[in-house]
């Protein structure tokens, strides 16, 4: 337990910026190798991972950057398995890039 506050403590403190200057915080920082693990072993930080998509995703759907709705009729858990793909294929990126990809992928 003790190691689980610690990492979400961690994972809030982090900031990074993406390819267009945005800051990028909390678990979205988290390297795709970390989501792997924690969407295998389940549990809070796998919890906190997903809400912090879909929270990404929903931002991203409320400007107008996106030509529709990226998560309507949307199954939760077909995101998550492209994300589980993308993070496979690229342990060494983190899950904000993952998410962003994922967003380029439905505003297709």
């Amino acid at each position: 337990m003790k190691y689980i506050i610690k990492v979400f403590v961690l994972s809030l403190a982090l900031v990074s910026a993406s390819g267009h200057g945005a800051t990028i915080k909390g678990f979205g920082l988290g390297l795709c190798e970390s989501w792997t693990k924690y969407e295998n072993d389940g549990g809070s930080i796998k919890k906190a991972n997903r809400s912090w998509v879909l929270g990404y995703m929903s931002g991203v759907n409320e400007t107008d950057f996106v030509n529709k709705d990226i998560l309507k009729m949307r199954n939760k858990r077909a995101l998550f398995g492209w994300i589980d793909n993308y993070c496979i294929e690229n342990p060494q990126k983190n899950i904000a890039q993952a998410t962003k990809a994922l967003v380029y992928e439905l505003n297709k």
